[in-house]
This record gives structure tokens, sequence and C-alpha cells, in this order.
């Protein structure tokens, strides 16, 4: 329904070279926006608490541990200023499954919420590393659209 009424017909930022480039996370999509794509692609979006077991479950720490390492994300203090195509830091993979860009880069949208909230997890570039420890949940509205949000998608095996 959001997506019907704002006539959205694109991301965000689809168009902007500065947010949309070879191996780049999609920023600027919704939680809604997210939902709908992973659906289409046959995935879905995670829980929370799924998120947090790929990055390394409760805890204080990062995905690759408990010490903070200024090589291994983008969050406020690499000075990026943006986001970073995926694999640029491969040193902050997840200890537990090798996953990028756990801890950094987006905001990744999570199934947890209500009508007027959802889940995020992991923090972003925009953020300082507090913001992007493993058991971080932030939350926003549904409908934020944000060069600093974006998503990944679970596939359910089968």
């Amino acid at each position: 329904a959001f997506i019907k009424q704002r006539k959205i017909t694109e991301l965000q930022y689809w168009s902007d070279a500065k947010w949309n480039g070879p191996n780049y996370p999609v920023v600027g999509v919704s939680f809604y926006e997210a939902e709908a794509y992973a659906k289409w692609a046959g995935k879905r979006l995670p829980a929370f608490e799924e998120w947090l077991a790929a990055a390394g479950g409760p805890g204080e720490g990062w995905a690759w541990g408990d010490t903070w390492k200024d090589d291994h994300a983008n969050t406020l203090e690499a000075g990026v200023g943006r986001t970073t195509p995926v694999g640029v830091f491969p040193a902050g993979a997840s200890s537990v499954c090798g996953a990028l860009d756990m801890t950094g880069n987006v905001d990744e949208w999570c199934t947890d919420g209500d009508a007027t909230t959802r889940g995020l997890a992991g923090g972003s570039w925009y953020f300082a590393l507090d913001s992007a420890r493993r058991g971080v949940r932030g939350v926003h509205g549904p409908t934020a659209r944000s060069a600093d949000i974006g998503f990944r998608c679970l596939r359910d095996s089968s």
C-alpha cells in the first residue's frame, strides 16, 4: 500500500551514482520496498535474532569479535562519509558465517517491530562504532528511506 500510495517507481537513490554503483549496497529503500524485493526474489528479510546469529550472536562486540579494529568496518570512524562496495573491509567478515559488512556500511532492515516501527541492525557509515555493535537494535518507521539504510535477504533452506 505504501509504495502505491506514494506512487514510488524506483528506489530513492537508484539513479544517483554516488549511492548506486557496482557492488554497493542498495540504500534509500523503505522496509516495504525491501520486503517486496525479497519476496519477488524468493527470499525474505531476517528477524533480528537471525541477523544476530549470523553476526556472531549475543554480545557487545562486532561481527568479527569483541575488540574494535579500525580497518574492519565502514562506520563514522573510517571517515569515508558514504557507503562502500561490499568487500572493501574483508577483515570485518562475520566470524560465524563469513558474511561481509554485517558491521557498518548500512543499517539493515529486520522484520521485528509493529505497525509503526521496524528493526535495524549493523550500524552504518553515518554512525559511530558503538551503534554497530552486534546487540544494538535500531528502530525506524517502515517508510523511512535513507542513504544509510539498506537490507540483506535470507533464503530458507529446503
